[in-house]
């Protein structure tokens, strides 16, 4: 019985220890009763909620997309829709659960009917469609209807609103045209300053005939006016229904000029623009708009657009052009030459290719000199400062590269026996000076052999004069010459019975077999074993060694199956169920304390 009890404790142990360790590799999200919490949107607006709350292993986070995660489980702002929650814990493990928030509004909007607004007469018609019950309808916000029609209103926009019995509102544009006399388009063409033969054609369309009547007189079908002087002129314009419409339409005048300007250079204000107007008469000159000269010179400007404007000084005319002033720059950079750095040794340099008057250069915007080469630099960026004689200035930047002196040619490594420290690794390089070696990159030696290794990967440092570094990496393997062939098993022919045997076949030099790990002997038989679990251990003669895995010896009382239900969240609520067969079988968990019943319950 003593010995039964063993083994019930053994494979208990045994089963829980591989629950711990599958469960660290996944375990189980668990949402807490009572969760999710929802509160839905009102009248379609986003101000719903989701609550949710679970655990896991370690901390539990939460996401609405599966990409931005947080430790609350609390997600407001929400409109109608059916959401999908992801649950993370400090596993990586995720679950993912349906939520639907619904939206309580019990109406809808279907569209309008709208009618134009004839002649600027307040005759435009707004008719709203929407199904629900009791509804109201307004067009201010403030003054609601039962009816779902509005008349008599002006073109332009309107805000809309629906309301029902419960306060829900929903809101929509309704736009009311003006149906009346349409302005297609309006062709003109400018008037000479000293001459008065612009023109104005203007298309338009109504009810029936248009009728244009030009300042004021006599409504006519001819829709062009022609001998016009610079100015604006109204016309109006009438149709068969009594429609009206006024345009102010204005004549330019015809002046032709051309600019030259001269750029600013080295960012001053020294560039220049000349006018020069190709059209008869005496003009005046702008350059904002508001204060004119009769000079067409305008000098001292910096780099940018102006707008310049020509005025004639006896009519009604001007003329702007947009002009823009560039910059011009007095240093040419041809090339930018660099050559690399050592490493942590500066001996890297930049050389300056450029066209200027009496150029200097800085590598630092303070310091310049004559000379364009830099040298005994580092590896780096460096912001290089060209100035010539006028102060005119040119950056540019150059890269030293660093230049690596080391090569490996080699890695050589050998095999540990059994694990054991015996490795060795062997580098071959060359570089700058005298080279050191290194296995963590801190501790460097002169020698380039490393010995007394344990099997497993290595990096290698090697390090010159110059400060350059370069890594390798290999892997020192094992040699274990023990191969365990066959493992053949006799169960006991009882609880009790010590006749179970366990036979191990292996190749390897001169093997020693023990079934406790010290004692060893030359047979690989182990005869008058008792029911329960067993390692074998092999030993070569250069002391390698090698285990078999748990080998069970049955017999007697059979348990087949164990079966548990963790407990969750420290709570003892855990369950534990042993199936097994035989006769007059009592159940232990501590070998004290036995009962009949094969279930164990509230266990932590």
């Amino acid at each position: 019985m003593n010995r039964l009890i063993f083994l019930v404790l053994l494979l208990i142990s045994f089963f829980f220890f591989h629950q711990d360790g599958l469960a660290n590799d996944c375990p189980t999200i668990n949402v807490v009763s009572g969760y999710p919490n929802i509160v839905n949107p009102e009248c379609g607006i986003a101000n719903g909620s989701i609550d949710i709350l679970a655990s896991g292993q370690g901390t539990v986070y939460y996401s609405l997309d599966g990409d931005q995660y947080q430790e609350s489980g609390m997600f407001e702002d929400l409109g109608p829709s059916n959401y999908t929650l992801y649950l993370r814990d400090d596993s990586g493990c995720i679950e993912t659960i349906s939520v639907p928030l619904q939206d309580p509004t019990d109406f809808s909007f279907n569209g309008f009917d709208i009618e134009s607004d004839i002649c600027n007469d307040d005759t435009g018609q707004i008719t709203v469609f929407a199904t629900g019950s009791n509804l109201s309808y307004s067009i201010d916000g403030d003054n609601f209807q039962s009816s779902n029609v509005f008349t008599d209103l002006q073109h332009g926009n309107y805000t809309v609103t629906i309301r029902n019995t419960t306060g829900c509102q929903r809101f929509e544009v309704a736009n009311v045209p003006l149906s009346g006399i349409d302005i297609h388009s309006i062709d003109r063409t400018p008037s000479t300053c000293d001459t008065p033969n612009g023109t104005i054609t203007i298309h338009a369309t109504g009810t029936g005939t248009v009728l244009y009547s030009f300042e004021g007189g006599t409504p006519q079908t001819n829709n062009e006016f022609t001998g016009l002087a610079p100015g604006v002129y109204s016309i109006r314009m009438t149709d068969d229904a009594g429609c009206s419409r006024n345009r102010n339409v204005r004549i330019l005048a015809d002046i032709e000029f051309e600019t030259e300007v001269i750029s600013a250079f080295c960012g001053q204000p020294n560039g220049s623009i000349a006018v020069n107007v190709l059209s008869s008469g005496i003009y005046e000159y702008s350059i904002d708009g508001e204060n004119y000269q009769e000079d067409p010179v305008f000098t001292d400007l910096s780099t940018g657009t102006y707008t310049i404007t020509v005025k004639h000084a006896d009519y009604d005319c001007e003329l702007t052009q947009n002009v823009s002033v560039g910059e011009e720059n007095t240093i040419n950079l041809a090339d930018v030459v660099t050559t690399p750095s050592a490493c942590a040794i500066p001996t890297g340099t930049i050389t300056i290719f450029a066209q200027g008057d009496d150029l200097s250069y800085s590598i630092d915007g303070e310091n310049f000199q004559s000379s364009n080469l830099f040298e005994d630099l580092l590896a780096g960026t460096y912001d290089i400062t060209i100035r010539d004689v006028n102060d005119c200035e040119e950056d540019v930047s150059a890269s030293v590269p660093e230049e690596n002196t080391i090569e490996i040619y080699a890695v050589t490594s050998n095999i540990s026996e059994c694990a054991l420290p015996t490795g060795i690794i062997e580098v071959s390089a060359s570089g700058v000076g005298q080279l050191q070696y290194s296995l963590d990159g801190e501790e460097f030696q002169d020698n380039s052999t490393f010995t007394g290794l344990f099997p497993g990967p290595y990096t290698i440092y090697v390090r010159d004069e110059n400060g350059c570094e370069r890594t390798r990496s290999t892997v020192i393997g094992e040699n274990n010459d023990i191969t365990i062939t066959s493992i053949q098993v006799v169960a006991a022919t009882g609880a009790c019975i010590a006749d179970g045997e366990i036979e191990v076949l292996a190749t390897g030099q001169d093997l020693e077999y023990s079934i406790d790990g010290q004692n060893y002997s030359t047979s690989g038989l182990f005869t008058g074993l008792l029911p329960g679990p067993y390692v074998v251990y092999l030993r070569s003669s250069n002391e390698c060694v090698r285990q078999t895995g748990t080998i069970i010896i049955q017999g007697g009382y059979l348990i087949p199956e164990i079966i548990t239900t963790p407990s969750t969240c420290g709570d003892p609520n855990g369950r534990l169920e042993i199936i097994a067969s035989g006769p007059n079988i009592l159940y232990s968990l501590d070998n004290v304390t036995y009962q009949g019943s094969n279930i164990f319950e509230d266990l932590a």
